[in-house]
């Protein structure tokens, strides 16, 4: 579990700055974290949405997420 704590802050991380190639790199290594749902029921596609982050969006969706909820 804390792994997991600690790639997600990775995640987290990457998508805040911006960062599609750490984004990449971590969720090649944890493809299962691509689908990652908070305990509100956000995605990481929700975080790069709320900060405005389109190419992380693309990298996101090319990489597998599921996550195609525009609402």
């Amino acid at each position: 579990m804390v792994k997991t704590i600690h790639l997600m802050q990775d995640v987290y991380n990457a998508i805040r700055v911006g960062d599609v190639q750490s984004l990449t790199d971590v969720l090649s290594l944890h493809p299962y974290l691509i689908n990652y749902t908070t305990s509100r029921g956000k995605t990481l596609i929700h975080a790069a949405a709320i900060l405005e982050k389109p190419l992380i969006i693309e990298e996101l969706v090319r990489l597998g997420s599921t996550d195609m909820d525009t609402s």
